[in-house]
C-alpha cells in the first residue's frame, strides 16, 4: 500500500468517477483504476460498487475510505511539521578571515541566500588559523581559508580558487612604476602586514627567508581598512591578494616574481555528521569558486560570438573525419586563452633555465626568488 494509491482512491471516493478523478490528480485513468485494484487485492475486499461509469462504496469501501482520510491527514501533517523543523533547523556557522572576506563576502552572501533561502546563515571573521580550529572544535560548521597551513590536512577540504600576492604600493610611491618586483628589492622597504599569525604573513615570511632579507615592517594589523589607509598615504608597500587590488584602482598592485600563490579552500571537519543542508552548501560553495557567474558569462559570451562566426558547421578542416564544431573550437581557444602553458623558470642568478615547480620542485629552494615563470616560451 503506498500513499498515492490512498489518495487516487480517496478522490475517486469523493467524485464517484474515475475520470473525474484522473482530471482533479491530471493524471491518466488507468493509474486510478490501477491503484484501486491493487488496493482492492491488497486486501482481498472489493471497495467500489461499479454502475457503467458511477463508483459507489462498499461497506468495507467506506471504512478503509475513512481510515485512508485518516492516514493521508497525518501525513500531511507530518510533512508540515518536518517542514517547520527545517527551519529551525541550527544555522549554519561559516568562518572566514578579513582579507578573503573582503573578495567573497559581499557576493557569497546574496548567492547563498538566493540558493537557500530557507537557511540562516551565521558569518564570523577569523583569521585562517583561528577558523581551521573553530571547525576542530565544531564551534564553526564551515570555514573559507587559506589553505597553506599544515592544520588543513586536520580538516576535510576542497580547494576553490588560487590568489597571487601582488605587492601594493601608492600611485606616488618610487616603486610604483616597476613591472615586477623581487623580494630582495623590498630590503630597506617599510612594510605594513597582517597580524604575525597569518597564514599569508607566515608565507611571506619564508619568502623573505629564503633570499636573506629581512622585511622592515612597521606595523601589524588585523583590519584590511588601516592596512588599505595606510599604504594609500604613500609612504609604505604591503601584500594584497589580486583581487582585492582590482578592487582598489587607486593603489598600483606589483606581481611578485616568482609569483607567490595562495590556495584558497572550504574546510569542514572530518568524521562529523553534516545534515543535508550543510552537504549542499558545502557542494555549492565548490562548484560556485570553480564556475563562477562571471566565468561563465565570459565563457558563453566568446562561444556565442564564435557560433555566430562559424555557425556549426566545420572551422578548420573541411574532411568529415576531422570536422570540428563551432562551440568545440570556441571552448578550447577560451581554455588556452585562460590557462597559458608553462614552460620553466629562468633564473637570474645563476642564469639558466630551472624545472617548472608544477611538476617539480626547484632543486635550489634558495634561487626560486630570483626566478621568473616562463610561458609560452617568453618570460612573463
Amino acid at each position: 500500500m503506498k500513499l498515492t494509491q490512498l489518495e487516487y482512491f480517496c478522490v475517486a471516493a469523493r467524485y464517484h468517477n474515475i475520470t473525474k478523478a484522473a482530471k482533479e490528480l491530471f493524471v491518466t485513468q488507468p493509474s486510478i483504476s490501477n491503484a484501486i485494484k491493487a488496493l482492492e487485492e491488497e486486501f482481498g475486499v472489493n471497495l467500489f460498487f461499479r454502475n457503467n461509469n458511477k463508483l459507489t462504496l462498499t461497506p468495507e469501501g467506506e471504512l478503509f475510505y475513512k481510515s485512508a482520510e485518516g492516514l493521508l491527514a497525518h501525513a500531511d501533517s507530518v510533512e508540515m511539521e518536518f517542514h517547520e523543523l527545517r527551519k529551525k533547523i541550527t544555522p549554519i556557522r561559516i568562518g572566514i578571515p578579513p582579507m578573503l572576506g573582503t573578495i567573497y563576502l559581499p557576493e557569497l552572501y546574496l548567492s547563498l541566500k538566493e540558493n537557500f533561502p530557507e537557511v540562516d546563515f551565521r558569518l564570523f571573521e577569523f583569521g585562517s588559523i583561528k577558523a581551521c580550529d573553530l571547525v576542530l572544535e565544531e564551534k564553526l560548521d564551515i570555514a573559507i581559508v587559506n589553505a597553506e597551513q599544515p592544520a588543513i590536512d586536520k580538516c576535510n577540504s576542497r580547494i576553490i580558487d588560487t590568489e597571487d600576492l601582488y605587492f601594493c604600493v601608492a600611485p606616488d610611491h618610487p616603486l610604483a612604476e616597476q613591472k615586477t618586483i623581487l623580494l630582495t628589492m623590498l630590503a630597506n622597504e617599510p612594510l605594513i602586514l597582517f597580524n604575525t599569525d597569518s597564514v599569508q604573513v607566515m608565507t611571506l615570511t619564508r619568502q623573505f627567508k629564503a633570499v636573506g632579507v629581512t622585511p622592515r615592517v612597521i606595523l601589524n594589523t588585523s583590519q584590511i581598512t588601516t592596512l588599505i589607509n595606510m599604504v594609500k598615504s604613500g609612504h609604505v608597500g604591503t601584500f594584497l591578494y589580486r583581487s582585492i587590488v582590482e578592487a582598489h584602482p587607486d593603489i598600483v598592485g606589483i606581481p611578485v616574481m616568482p609569483s607567490i600563490e595562495q590556495r584558497i579552500g572550504v574546510i569542514w571537519k572530518k568524521g562529523k555528521y553534516q545534515n543535508t543542508t550543510a552537504e549542499k552548501v558545502i557542494k555549492y560553495l565548490f562548484h560556485f569558486y570553480i564556475f563562477p557567474p562571471k566565468k561563465l558569462a565570459e565563457l558563453f559570451i566568446v562561444s556565442y560570438l564564435f557560433l555566430l562566426l562559424f555557425p556549426g558547421s566545420g572551422l578548420i578542416f573541411d574532411s568529415e573525419f576531422f570536422r570540428i564544431e563551432g562551440w568545440i573550437f570556441a571552448f578550447f581557444l577560451l581554455f588556452f586563452v585562460i590557462f597559458k602553458k608553462c614552460d620553466g623558470f629562468w633564473c637570474e642568478k645563476c642564469n639558466r633555465n630551472d624545472v617548472c615547480p608544477c611538476h617539480q620542485a626547484i632543486a635550489d629552494i634558495a634561487h626560486r626568488p630570483y626566478c621568473i615563470r616562463i610561458y609560452n616560451g617568453s618570460h612573463e
